[in-house]
């Protein structure tokens, strides 16, 4: 079986193969038959791997996981062979809670809000490129690939923002409030925006990135900002903000619909969306500007 599944990757395999033998010397299982190799015995070895009361340094689930796929090949040649009916490798990986993103309350981000970076030019440009990411829940990519096309107009003097997200593709429908038409005014006045057809001052995410970790040290932020951050805690604000229609959260954060039936019957109006915004401005202004 070694010989066979490693004509590709030896190395890779050899490596996979001497931490499975280990396994199975230490669970005194060496002459363990290969018909006898269940889906049982390899989550068990999946969960040795990452068992810190057994290893003292032992893997992250991801590695783990990386171990159990170059062993793959070689149970895939053992069911074509069929020596075996089939892959035991499969159906092996390790559920892990992944730990939430750190997001903006409130009060953290009145604090980022207040905080006077006008006499700095860098640090006042990637504050309000965060501050418009918390306001729209739009990802740095998102913001920086804004166009002035992108924006509908109503009578009414409302704006619409409608664009599909560069990481999924995905429809985005949101209305602006006062904070991000503030915030894009302003960015219309500098200079190296004059004649531009983007709404925001082209910049990379690690140069925004760079800047947010001295605004988050003077606003007293107890983690590092990032971009990032930015479209997480818009997520958690505008629940705060007593918005819970999740296909009205789903359009304004450019989601991908659900798989199923509902998705059939899930439509968001213009009203929806803008009875969202209503919502998220009224929040924002009783707690930012109070």
């Amino acid at each position: 079986m070694k010989q066979e599944a490693g004509r590709g990757t030896p190395r890779n395999f050899t490596t996979a193969y001497n931490i499975l033998k280990g396994f199975l010397v230490k669970e005194k299982l060496l002459k363990i038959k290969l018909t006898d190799f269940d889906r049982t015995v390899f989550v068990k070895f999946h969960e040795s791997m990452t068992d810190r009361n057994r290893l003292p340094k032992p893997m992250k689930p991801n590695s783990a996981g990386s171990v159990v796929k170059k062993l793959r090949p070689a149970f895939n040649r053992a069911v074509l062979l069929k020596l075996i009916s089939e892959n035991p490798t499969y159906g092996t990986k390790i559920t892990t809670k992944s730990k939430q993103k750190p997001r903006l309350d409130i009060s953290e981000l009145k604090r980022i809000y207040v905080l006077d970076c006008s006499d700095n030019y860098s640090l006042n440009l990637a504050k309000n490129v965060f501050l418009l990411c918390c306001f729209t829940g739009f990802s740095i990519k998102d913001v920086m690939s804004l166009k002035k096309s992108m924006l509908l107009k109503r009578d009414d003097g409302e704006v619409l923002i409608r664009k599909r997200r560069e990481k999924s593709d995905e429809e985005v429908l949101i209305f602006l409030h006062k904070f991000s038409k503030s915030i894009l005014n302003e960015f219309a006045e500098l200079p190296e925006m004059c004649n531009a057809d983007n709404l925001v001052p082209n910049r990379v995410g690690e140069y925004v990135n760079r800047q947010l970790k001295i605004i988050g040290a003077k606003a007293n932020i107890p983690f590092n900002l990032s971009t990032n951050i930015g479209r997480h805690s818009f997520r958690q604000l505008i629940r705060e903000s007593g918005i819970r229609d999740m296909a009205t959260i789903k359009k304004m954060m450019g989601h991908a619909p659900p798989r199923d039936i509902d998705s059939v019957y899930d439509f968001v109006t213009s009203k929806d969306l803008f009875e969202a915004k209503s919502k998220f401005e009224t929040f924002l202004t009783e707690n930012i500007l109070e």
